[in-house]
Formats: C-alpha cells, structure tokens, sequence
C-alpha cells in the first residue's frame, strides 16, 4: 500500500456517548465539504483499514461519526487517536494559489530578494501559527505561512514565492556572538 496515494483528513479524538460513536478532528479549513463521507481508511498496526460511515454529523473542525459495525463504547474506544485517511483523487482543489500542506512538501521556497532558498522538507501546524520547514545552508529554518509574506504558488513549476521580512533567515545563519557583559576579569 503506498501511503502518496493518500492524504490524512484528520484523527479521532475520543469516544461520544456508548453506542460506538466517535468525535474525529478533521484538519482542513472547510470539514463542511466532507459531510457526505461515506468511507475513510484508519492507519491501525501500519495499515490503512477501509471503515464506512453509518451516520456523519460536522460541527466546525469535529465531526461525530458512527461507523458501521462498531456498536459500542469499548469498540468505538479501540479507534481513539487512529489517523483517518483519504484516497488523494478525494482531495477537492483548491485552484491556482492555494494548497493543502501535504502537497507543497518539495516544493522550492523562493525569497524575493535571496532566490531559490531550498525545498520545502516539513509543514509544522502549531496551535498559533503554521510553519514552512526548509533546509538552508545546512541548517532547518522555520518560516511562519503568513498571507502577507506569502506572494505566489506555482504548482506548475511547484515553487512558493515569499517576501520574507528581513533579518529572518539571518537568525538561523549566523553565528552566535557572545557579548561583552562589561564586567571584564581582573
């Protein structure tokens, strides 16, 4: 099974109620477009297991979903924090200059000012910010994804291009300099 012919919607977060319900996070900015799911696979032991989707209910970023044949709190249980997947052809496109994270890892960032700065190796979704993880000049830089930094995406050519603020790329680069603290020895 090759895991590039997928994508990873969300993940189950707990248990709801005691008839084998589920609440699962989805990880997309519009959970609205999968409210007609009626499968997705769950990574158990390494593999994508098929689960099909009784009832699906969506409330923002969570959806209860009740999956056939899981009848009870200790079955529904036995799924808490399983990954949910998606076969990718399922991935609805977002149009020129918009992107899903999975999809822009090896794409090359470009500064307009420094150029080609490498490919995109990792995307980091924290809880205030998400950021794009490169390799520059043998070190990983973080380079938050925000709209005014963010100029083009060229799927195309798979390259991003970026007005990064000055300064950013020195904080990673340039060696430590340890200041004078005025105290002098004697």
């Amino acid at each position: 099974m090759n895991f590039d012919d997928y994508f990873e919607l969300g993940f189950i977060t707990r248990v709801h109620g005691t008839q084998g319900e589920v609440v699962a996070e989805f990880d997309t900015d519009r959970p609205q477009q999968y409210k007609k799911l009626q499968s997705v696979f769950l990574l158990q032991k390494g593999q994508l297991i098929p689960y099909f989707i009784e009832k699906i209910s969506i409330s923002g970023s969570n959806a209860i979903v009740k999956f056939e044949d899981v009848n009870s709190h200790p079955k529904a249980f036995d799924l808490k924090g399983n990954k949910l997947f998606l076969p990718a052809d399922k991935l609805v496109d977002r149009g020129e200059g918009h992107f899903y994270y999975h999809e822009i890892i090896g794409y090359e960032l470009i500064d307009e000012e420094k150029g080609n700065l490498g490919p995109i190796t990792e995307v980091y979704s924290l809880e205030h910010s998400d950021l794009l993880a490169i390799q520059y000049q043998g070190t990983e830089v973080l380079v938050p994804i925000v709209d005014s930094f963010l100029k083009k995406v060229d799927k195309k050519k798979k390259q991003i291009l970026m007005a990064l603020p000055h300064g950013l790329l020195a904080i990673y680069t340039e060696k430590s300099v340890k200041q004078d603290d005025g105290l002098g020895e004697n």
